[in-house]
């Protein structure tokens, strides 16, 4: 059972994920992927672990798993993602303002933890999520069409939780940047202002400032 982010990276090592410690509150993985391409155009699916304390859970999730600025046909990739999503269990995407869609998925916490074939089970549906869909998004993005048909359903059944992952590289620092946006909005973690006050101090060594990229 996991119940601290040590717990969780040690999950994750353990199972071949190659993870980073990010704000102290974070454990952030890049998964490889064959068919899905993030925004930024690499083979990689990028997603974090927190513990989301009010909520009793442990949210794994992508947060910049595709970029609808990006769409030539918004309504389009908006209803081809509604689709993907009732066709794949346990999933929720969201749509930021600024044109994110993130994806998330919450493993319950009981006095023990987060049971941790519930957390590799949630990697496992992000990454099989993008994998079968990334082709009909992009459609419906570029063309305005999309099949829904040609994406078979996600089976939680059918999901192998013992094979281990193929690494990317680390995660990037766009990537903590976009990571800190989970500790800055309200009533994401307890410590949020605190944990921003590291972030900024993380950037203040870097020579960054807030909403520089690379």
């Amino acid at each position: 059972m996991a119940k601290t982010l040590d717990d969780l990276q040690t999950l994750l090592t353990r199972q071949g994920y190659a993870c980073e410690l990010l704000l102290d509150t974070i454990v952030a993985t890049r998964v490889k992927t064959k068919t899905y391409q993030n925004p930024a155009g690499e083979n990689a699916l990028e997603v974090y672990l927190t513990f989301d304390r009010p909520n009793r859970c442990v949210a794994v999730e992508s947060l910049h798993a595709f970029d609808l600025r990006a769409a030539a046909h918004k309504e389009a990739a908006l209803a081809c993602l509604l689709a993907a999503s009732g066709r794949t269990p346990l999933l929720r995407p969201a749509l930021e303002p600024e044109g994110d869609i993130k994806i998330r998925i919450d493993c319950p916490c009981d006095d023990d933890g987060a049971r941790d074939e519930r957390v590799l089970e949630a990697l496992a549906v992000l990454t099989g999520f993008v994998e079968a869909w990334h082709p009909q998004v992009a459609a419906a993005m570029k063309t305005g069409k999309f099949n829904a048909d040609d994406v078979a359903h996600i089976n939680l059944s059918r999901i192998p939780l013992d094979q281990p992952a193929q690494p990317a590289n680390g995660p990037s620092i766009g990537a903590v940047m976009r990571a800190a946006a989970i500790s800055t909005k309200p009533g994401a973690l307890p410590n949020r202002l605190a944990v921003l006050a590291e972030f900024r101090k993380w950037l203040d060594q870097q020579g960054r400032t807030p909403g520089t990229q690379n």
